[in-house]
């Protein structure tokens, strides 16, 4: 009787490890999945941040286009009131070329922050991949030892 014992107490043992160690690749798996959707999220996040700026960058543009084909038009003035007006919108114009590139930099961040995230995301899922081929080896293993166990139990019966 105590043989039986330990020999089911060492094949339980054995069993509990592999519960335990699935268990912890299950919370892994968990961990890793939420990790995803927060890197998910904040591309998003940054998707529509470059949008937003694009779409501003555009705007900036059309506004720099417009102070350029004005400040051609007022060449064409009086010479005292084209100056004023030059000098305004040369400050116009120069504080928009600053603040579009200033936007392009941003833009550019955010799309390396988008590649960067991308390729976090990748290895993420790589992850998740490598730890189910885990689990179904060790389901695999699982289902082994139970019959094995069964086989033994019908055999000393």
């Amino acid at each position: 009787s105590s043989g039986i014992n330990a020999e089911y107490g060492d094949e339980m043992k054995t069993v509990n490890i592999k519960l335990m160690d699935e268990s912890r690749k299950n919370v892994q798996n968990m961990f890793v999945a939420r990790e995803n959707e927060i890197l998910n999220e904040k591309v998003r996040v940054l998707e529509a941040k470059v949008h937003s700026f694009y779409e501003e960058s555009i705007q900036h543009s059309r506004e720099l286009n417009q102070l350029e084909v004005r400040q051609e038009a007022e060449r064409d003035f009086n010479v005292t009131h084209q100056q004023s007006e030059m000098s305004q919108l040369n400050v116009q114009v120069a504080n928009l070329k600053k603040e579009l590139q200033s936007r392009e930099s941003e833009l550019k961040h955010c799309k390396d922050e988008i590649s960067r995230l991308s390729c976090l995301s990748e290895s993420q899922a790589s992850k998740i991949k490598q730890i189910r081929k885990q689990y179904e080896s060790s389901n695999d293993a699982n289902t082994q030892s139970a019959m094995i166990i069964q086989k033994k139990k019908k055999k000393k019966k």
